[in-house]
């Protein structure tokens, strides 16, 4: 069960993992890639959070992408990588957009 009451923890825990993914095969253009979408979203995430859902949707999200890897399946590992990223951005706008009317 993945909890949303520690955002900073979830960073971490994230974090751990996009490094974990980043060693099985170095790619100088993917890890500077990854280097900074994850700047931009430790700044973002630390200062906003998550939403209620999202905690449970990043684990489901993670999941599949690690069960691609074990196929081997690229091409979904990249579609999940992808959906990864806009969902994230999906949040950080709905955040962002809740904050601005607070």
């Amino acid at each position: 069960m993945v909890d949303n009451t520690d955002a900073a923890r979830l960073v971490q825990l994230n974090a751990e993992l996009h490094d974990a993914i980043k060693a099985i095969r170095p790619n100088h253009e993917a890890l500077a890639l990854m280097r900074r979408h994850d700047a931009f979203f430790t700044a973002m995430r630390i200062a906003w959070g998550y939403s209620d859902y999202r905690p449970q949707q990043i684990a489901a999200e993670h999941r599949r992408l690690l069960a691609a890897f074990r196929r081997n399946d690229g091409a979904l590992a990249e579609q999940i990588c992808r959906e990864h990223i806009a969902n994230a951005m999906e949040d950080l706008v709905r955040l962002w957009h809740e904050a601005g009317r607070q």
